[in-house]
């Protein structure tokens, strides 16, 4: 069917791929979690401002990603497909039977068979069905001939507003969008290119090194066309030379990354494809030198409590503040931070909320309590320096600063508030227990307790600016030399 549909004159196959994530350990959103439950399905909605390149055309098919090759012994089970095109963008919560509540009178486009060892599940449409692009996209696919007995799951992405709802023999939600390509028809024009991705983003990387990721440059049109390259600067490159793309046909072109000074840098690549149009591509890397990341406490002590997230996660301003000795910092001292990462347990498992981040340099070096009741000398007047939203999955906590913070050489306190609330939670961080620096932690619903725990941390961070001196007066009686090049005058007295 595909292949006939392409066939037509004035039209050709596109394909769109939307959630493009690495996220396993969601359950599988299309055949639910048992598998062997007749009826059991999946929904999930895709946002419109995701599929605008689908807009007016029809859908052939849908391809998700089976995390693992789809077991034999799921052979012969059917799944329908179905969509309807929706205004919401996200699953309405039915607060009396406390569960998502699915999308009704979707329109039935197809159905497959499982052969069993698939590793890309690939569903046809048997019925047209062409996307408007005026509203979201809901697809829900579900099983109509019961099978084994089977749990798998798909890839995707974390999402906190479009979710993945699944019924088996009870009803759940998963806050969790499966990776889909759609596979649609469009019109052949005579010239009409492709540029993925819209931004390369390296990562951080050692000065002196350097990485290469590429750029693909396809002709959807019915013409060649030749495309040129600007804006490259250094650390950005590219060894790729100009040369003709056929119709129907692409070509890679590799940039690459080569930092010599550390620090952030950012760039934009031009793709100039003639009449098939300008693209840009946003550039972006972090430059490291050994010693610009130390990692401090870092042990595997799993019995403090979580100083990042404070005891209820749900109490919106609760905050944990904790001070890192300067003796554990000096490899940071006169350079500026960009960065601090923690380091969960587990899965930090929240979904949503607002972390955050502030630092000081003090001399306190400890949290006391005149009484046992009396609350802890806390750190005031700290700079706000990055905020953060977990995403559920999250194995590692990162704050990226908004703008570098020089550090001094002093002892360094960190807080982390919580300013906007999400589900109850407690997590627990590595770290080590501490003789003299104490992280406590209070929130609205719980007392105030200090805690001889200080979690692991690394912290990023590049050279800082020069500061800038103001011009000033000496007082004293000149005294001439001779420096090698002029005679100057020095100060004396």
């Amino acid at each position: 069917m595909l292949a006939f549909v392409a066939c037509f004159v004035g039209a050709k196959a596109d394909e769109l791929t939307v959630a493009d994530g690495t996220v396993t350990n969601a359950y599988l959103p299309i055949c639910g979690n048992y598998m062997d439950t007749q009826n059991s399905y999946g929904q999930m909605i895709y946002a419109k401002g995701d599929l605008e390149e689908m807009a007016g055309k029809p859908i052939n098919s849908i391809k998700f990603y089976p995390s693992e090759a789809i077991p034999a012994k799921v052979a012969d089970v059917v799944l329908q497909l179905s969509m309807v095109e929706t205004d919401l963008d996200e699953m309405n919560y039915n607060s009396d039977t406390y569960r998502y509540e699915p999308i009704a009178d979707m329109t039935v486009v197809g159905t497959y068979t499982v052969v069993g060892g698939e590793t890309e599940l690939v569903l046809p449409l048997e019925n047209e069905f062409v996307y408007s692009g005026d509203k979201n996209l809901a697809v829900e696919v579900r099983v109509i001939t019961k099978g084994s007995y089977q749990n798998f799951s798909f890839y995707g992405v974390s999402t906190t507003g479009r979710v993945a709802y699944y019924v088996t023999s009870s009803a759940n939600t998963a806050q969790f969008l499966p990776k889909a390509t759609f596979d649609y028809t469009s019109e052949l024009k005579d010239y009409e290119a492709k540029v993925t991705p819209a931004e390369l983003a390296f990562g951080k990387l050692n000065v002196g090194d350097n990485a290469t990721l590429e750029v693909t440059v396809a002709n959807k049109g019915a013409n060649a066309f030749t495309p040129s390259l600007s804006g490259l600067e250094a650390p950005f490159s590219t060894t790729w030379t100009a040369a003709e793309v056929p119709a129907g046909e692409s070509v890679v072109i590799p940039v690459v990354y080569a930092p010599e000074a550390d620090g952030a840098h950012s760039g934009t690549l031009t793709v100039n494809c003639g009449e098939a149009g300008t693209f840009e591509v946003a550039l972006s890397g972090n430059a490291i030198v050994p010693g610009s990341e130390i990692t401090v406490c870092d042990a595997t002590d799993e019995s403090g409590y979580a100083p990042v997230y404070g005891m209820y996660y749900d109490t919106q301003d609760c905050h944990v503040q904790f001070i890192y000795p300067a003796a554990e910092l000096t490899a940071l001292k006169g350079r500026a931070i960009t960065g601090i990462k923690f380091f969960p347990k587990a899965n930090v498992g929240i979904n949503g909320g607002k972390l955050q981040l502030s630092v000081k340099e003090t001399e306190q070096t400890i949290f006391e309590r005149e009484t046992a009741i009396a609350d802890p000398n806390a750190v005031t007047e700290m700079t706000v320096v990055a905020t953060i939203v977990p995403n559920g999955t999250d194995t590692e906590l990162e704050f990226v600063f908004d703008e570098p913070f020089t550090y001094n050489g002093g002892n360094l306190a960190v807080e982390t508030r919580v300013m906007e609330k999400s589900g109850y939670t407690r997590t627990t961080y590595l770290g080590q227990n501490q003789n003299d620096n104490v992280a406590f932690y209070y929130g609205n619903s719980s007392s105030q307790d200090l805690v001889k725990f200080l979690p692991k941390a690394e912290f990023a961070s590049i050279k800082a600016e020069e500061p800038v001196q103001d011009n000033y007066s000496v007082a004293g009686t000149p005294a001439a030399f001779f420096d090698g090049n002029e005679w100057a005058a020095s100060y004396e007295g």
